[in-house]
């Protein structure tokens, strides 16, 4: 198995995990909610600190969802997974360090697609063909 391959397979896992992560706070809205306003720790926050716990879960519940569709169906991979990256911080800032078996998990899965990438490989060898330099080769080769 290829390198590629490997990260590719990984990216779907991760993408999973993900769908598994936000069904889970969908499923349990109240629960989430709880741990949100039982914490605080984002109400002095500049974007979500406007937002009640409520909210904030359902906002939870969307980004992770649209994050985790994305990235399984391989589209944008590397600017997801910073932004991945940048919500696994803010999580621990937001939690502390409760659940943070969860955080750790969501925060290594996305720089490890953030660092290695994880794109198909057919993907790969389309972006290698409309290179300028491949572009010039066959360019070259009609000739």
């Amino acid at each position: 198995m290829t390198d590629k391959r490997k990260l590719f397979w990984i990216r779907l896992v991760y993408g999973a995990f993900l769908v598994w992560l936000s069904w889970d706070i969908q499923g349990s809205i109240k629960e989430t909610a709880a741990s949100f306003s039982e914490t605080g720790h984002w109400s002095g926050w500049p974007v979500i600190g406007g937002l009640s716990a409520l909210e904030l879960t359902f906002w939870a519940y969307i980004v992770l969802f649209i994050l985790c569709i994305f990235l399984m169906g391989g589209l944008l991979v590397r600017i997801l997974s910073f932004v991945t990256v940048v919500l696994g911080l803010t999580s621990f800032g937001v939690f502390g360090f409760n659940s943070w078996v969860t955080h750790a998990l969501v925060l290594l899965g996305a720089l490890v697609i953030m660092v290695r990438g994880g794109a198909p490989e057919r993907w790969i060898r389309r972006l290698e063909l409309c290179s300028g330099a491949r572009l010039s080769e066959r360019r070259s080769a009609r000739l």
